[in-house]
């Protein structure tokens, strides 16, 4: 049974002794579970996938001319039976497509600070004050693009969002405590 669905917990949980590279081992499955996402939004079998996949890396500059048609061909074999596999990778990736389907999902975000001086009506004046601004930047993901949006928040805005940010990692918490004792995961 498969214990992570967050693909970045599922490549934590990796044994060490694979004899391969961390970051290698990441990225391959980070890729797997990309086209298993691929696999999940398509309409074609595992064997066209793998087949559009081969294909691709055949024209590709990077590898043109460096592998025979046997290798490729035992490429393709070994990618079709990898995302014919429906162990933990695959529902690793299904949660993940699964929960990222929407119209716009989170994709990065930044806040920046600034102070404003607050001037009198003397010009030529030192500032009289200064208001401590926050601009709040979230970048989603919106038909394959990142989008920004923007919100300018003062220091009790600040305090507001961390009370909603907070909620929900301890509901987060609470039903990972709770499901943690079953056999599904969470």
């Amino acid at each position: 049974m498969c214990s992570q669905v967050n693909i970045t917990e599922l490549v934590k949980s990796l044994p060490d002794n694979t004899g391969i590279e961390a970051s290698v081992l990441g990225d391959t499955v980070r890729l797997l579970a990309n086209l298993y996402w691929i696999k999940e939004d398509g309409e074609s079998s595992v064997s066209t996938l793998a087949g559009d996949v081969i294909e691709a890396l055949k024209t590709s500059v990077d590898t043109r001319g460096k592998l025979s048609d046997l290798e490729f061909d035992s490429l393709k074999k070994r990618l079709t039976l990898l995302l014919s596999i429906d162990g933990c990778l695959a529902v690793t990736a299904k949660a993940g497509y699964i929960a990222s389907r929407g119209e716009r999902a989170f994709s990065s975000s930044r806040i920046f600070t600034d102070a404003r001086p607050i001037y009198s009506s003397e010009p030529g004046k030192s500032p009289d004050a200064f208001v401590i601004t926050h601009m709040l930047q979230i970048n989603v993901a919106e038909e394959g693009k990142d989008k920004p949006w923007f919100a300018i928040l003062d220091s009790d805005d600040l305090c507001a969002l961390n009370a909603q940010l907070i909620e929900p990692l301890k509901r987060n918490r609470a039903y990972e405590r709770r499901w943690s004792k079953r056999t599904y995961p969470y």
